[in-house]
């Protein structure tokens, strides 16, 4: 009996043990799961995370990526438009001179010698991307690059050159070629106001309504500013830069022809302008070159506001001095024939001294609806009244002032 109790004994305290190590065994065994799950959940939600950061340009990478880089303004387009030898280069030089402006001279001086079937879709098509700072159309890059791109102060400053323009510094040889991507830096990034000059001959249709058509394809909101000068003098100056030809014409139009032209076009857009929906009203601005010619200051302060800038003391001062300059200043730009250094008051009446009297009535005989609209006064073929410069040929007051309320 007593063995047979050994034996029991014996047994039973293997028993416990092995209940004893199977438990912890189970227990150990449950732990290194759970560890194993932890461990396995921070492993996926690690390389989730990695996975996320390894796609290609990752929200953070962009993010980093963009506060690397400056970022783009909302931007307000600026169109100046008129015909050619009416001032336009003048007014525009007015607005490149603020620190916020790109401007552009001419951009569709490029396209002037595509086939006429395909001049309005190719001027169009240029248009568009341009509005939207996109220089990669055609040889828009070429053609900024080169054609007058020193009447641009923005052009003319970094990151094209070396110095800013009115940098003592600053020589042309210090300036890099234009290419796409620091046009594009400039156009987007470094200023908010795009001024562009347009000579409505080259404008798609030869229409105001084009240009706010193409801005509207575009998603961009453009202002106008519709330069209209005295038709009389207007002729009188493309003459002496051969606009027209008289004399062995083969591809120049004769003067009636350039006349007529050049008023139907007027009269067609002041008609368009006249009947703007309200929608396009606040879009577009009539300037009279004669008014920028007597208050130049009163008149380009009121367009700066409409464009949503402000007038700098230094642009008074500049427009002072290129609208009174000196004697030697004057001698010096005469024979520029772009120049917009002219004493503003006495190049309003220069032409009357100087035209063919015949001329003037056949202007005056083909524009007399547009010079009505605009305030201009025939001189109904009297020639003393041609030459009397104490007799004014535009009044204050006109119909067209009062077409578009400011």
């Amino acid at each position: 009996m007593a063995r047979w109790a050994k034996i029991r004994f014996g047994f039973g305290f293997l028993l416990f043990l092995s209940a004893v190590s199977l438990g912890l065994f189970f227990a150990f065994l449950e732990m290194s799961m759970h560890r194993h799950i932890v461990l396995s959940q921070d492993l996926f939600g690690a390389s989730k995370r990695l996975f996320s950061l390894t796609e290609p340009m990752t929200t953070l990478q962009a993010h980093v990526e963009s506060t690397d880089k400056p970022q783009a303004r909302k931007q307000r387009i600026v169109v100046i438009v008129a015909h050619g030898r009416s001032g336009s280069t003048f007014l525009a030089s007015i607005f490149d001179q603020h620190p916020r402006v790109f401007y552009v001279f001419e951009p569709l001086h490029g396209t002037r010698k595509t086939q006429l079937k395909d001049y309005d879709k190719i001027a169009t098509n240029l248009l568009y991307h341009i509005f939207k700072c996109d220089f990669s159309v055609g040889n828009s890059i070429r053609d900024i690059g080169t054609f007058f791109r020193f009447y641009s102060r923005a052009l003319s400053s970094p990151p094209f050159c070396t110095f800013s323009r009115g940098d003592p510094r600053w020589q042309r040889k210090g300036c890099l070629t234009v290419t796409q991507e620091n046009l594009e830096l400039s156009c987007k990034v470094q200023h908010d106001t795009i001024v562009y000059k347009l000579l409505l001959e080259r404008i798609p249709g030869q229409s105001i309504g084009k240009l706010f058509e193409t801005c509207e394809l575009a998603g961009v909101e453009c202002k106008i500013i519709y330069l209209i000068r005295d038709i009389r003098p207007v002729v009188m100056s493309s003459q002496k830069v051969s606009f027209f030809k008289e004399k062995d014409r083969k591809e120049k139009s004769s003067m009636r022809q350039f006349v007529h032209s050049l008023c139907q076009m007027t009269e067609t857009n002041l008609h368009l302008v006249r009947n703007l929906p309200l929608s396009l009203r606040s879009r577009v601005r009539l300037v009279r070159y004669e008014d920028l010619a007597v208050s130049p200051l009163d008149v380009l302060q009121s367009l700066y506001e409409y464009a949503g800038l402000e007038m700098l003391e230094s642009i008074k001062k500049w427009i002072v001095n290129i609208t009174h300059p000196s004697t030697k200043e004057l001698r010096a730009e005469k024979r520029n024939p772009m120049s917009f250094i002219r004493n503003s008051l006495e190049i309003l009446d220069k032409w009357r001294r100087l035209t063919d009297s015949c001329y003037v009535n056949v202007i005056e005989r083909y524009c007399r609806d547009v010079m009505t609209s605009m305030g201009y006064i025939a001189t109904e073929g009297s020639v003393e009244v041609l030459r009397n410069l104490t007799i004014p040929l535009f009044i204050e007051n006109y119909p067209a002032k009062y077409w578009i309320e400011e």
